[in-house]
Formats: structure tokens, C-alpha cells, sequence
């Protein structure tokens, strides 16, 4: 991925000096909380790029399941500061019921570390990892 881009943003007189960076997390094992704060899901988290005048852009699919209906809240945080955030609620749920939210922003390349947090209003929240055959991550790319 990071020759691509050199590549595209080098030529046609895009100049020799472009700086890229890739940085991505998958979770492993499942991550739960019954927390109605804000509480880091261990394991999804990014850095990225540390460069003046650069750009950086965070994606992140989150895999989910919860023991009960209700509210449920997902925030990127850029060093503890919450950058953006998605809330998704049901009144019915089937057993078993997995579910998806999706959470991309932009930001300045400053070398910031990026982390996945959640709450839950009732219940347990159980954020997938891999071993779970569902996997969450985040990806940042930079360019500078």
C-alpha cells in the first residue's frame, strides 16, 4: 500500500519528497465491558503518522455483540480526546446477534495514538477478535 501511494502522489510532478505511513490493529480475543463510561477496548489502537503539514485518515470496523437490547456507544479518541463517535440501539435482538459499526476520521499527522472506546447502558458490550471468527480493526494511513 505504501508503494502505491508513493507511487500515485510522486508522479506527474507530484515531487520526490512524499512521506507515507501504514499502521493497523486487529483484536485477537474478545473484548468485554459492562462500563457505562467510556472505557478503552484493549488491543484497537493506532499511531499515526508524525509529520508537519500531513494528513492522516483512521478507519475502524467494529464487530460487536451485546447480552441485551439498548444503547451502545463507539468513540475514536485522539490521546484521550474524542475525535468521533457513533451510537447504534435496538429494542429486539435475536440470540447470538452480531453486529457491525463503522468509525473513519481525518487528522492532522502528529504522531497522536488513536484508540477504539466503548460504552454500554445495560448488559455486556463484547467487542470481537479474531478468535471469535469475527475480527475488529483500524487501519490509519499518512501521507506527508
Amino acid at each position: 500500500m505504501t508503494d502505491c501511494l508513493q507511487g500515485a502522489f510522486s508522479s506527474g510532478g507530484g515531487g520526490g519528497g512524499v512521506t507515507t505511513d501504514q499502521s493497523s490493529a486487529a483484536l485477537t480475543s474478545d473484548f468485554s465491558t459492562t462500563s457505562t463510561s467510556f472505557t478503552d477496548a484493549t488491543g484497537v489502537t493506532v499511531t499515526v503518522l508524525d509529520s508537519s503539514g500531513g494528513v492522516a485518515i483512521v478507519t475502524t470496523n467494529v464487530q460487536f455483540s451485546s447480552s441485551t437490547t439498548g444503547n451502545k456507544q463507539f468513540s475514536l479518541e485522539d490521546d484521550g480526546t474524542r475525535i468521533t463517535r457513533s451510537f447504534t440501539t435496538w429494542e429486539t435482538q435475536n440470540a447470538d446477534a452480531l453486529f457491525a459499526v463503522f468509525l473513519s476520521t481525518s487528522l492532522a499527522s502528529n504522531g497522536s495514538v488513536i484508540q477504539l472506546a466503548v460504552l454500554t447502558e445495560d448488559g455486556t458490550l463484547a467487542i470481537k477478535g479474531s478468535t471469535s471468527g469475527r475480527t475488529t480493526s483500524m487501519e490509519t494511513i499518512g501521507v506527508a
